[in-house]
């Protein structure tokens, strides 16, 4: 697997995006201390803060976006839940495996990946619905 890490240097933008324009998938990886990978997780991510995904938003004229757990998180939402209570009217995306019949703030809808990759170890969807 390929990973690339995020660099927060912020390049001039050639154009910001149409108003409205939103983010549909952003992770926010920080508080590694409070927050810790799951023994199963697929890589190591770069510290990914959530000021620096705002600086982002605002040079590039992002004005909605999609927070969605990182796989390397497994089942614990954690740090999601946190980054969600902190901003209400952000939108929220979680995976159904990793749910178990939790509805967290901001939740507005929900992937089902139904394809298993042996670098995450997980199981099949069925068996966590």
């Amino acid at each position: 697997m390929t990973y690339l890490s995020f660099d927060k240097t912020l390049k001039p933008a050639r154009a910001r995006f149409p108003e409205g324009a939103c983010d549909c998938h952003f992770h926010i990886f920080d508080h590694a201390s409070t927050y810790p990978l799951a023994s199963t997780a697929a890589y190591t991510p770069t510290p990914a803060t959530e000021q620096d995904y705002r600086a982002l938003c605002k040079a590039y004229g992002i004005d909605r976006a999609v927070l969605v757990h990182p796989s390397v998180y497994g089942a614990d939402h954690a740090s999601y839940e946190a980054i969600m209570a902190a901003n209400p009217d952000d939108a929220g995306r979680a995976y159904a495996r990793h749910l178990r019949a939790r509805v967290f703030t901001g939740l507005r809808t929900i992937s089902a990946s139904l394809i298993q990759f042996r670098m995450h170890n997980s199981q099949p969807i069925g068996e966590d619905l």
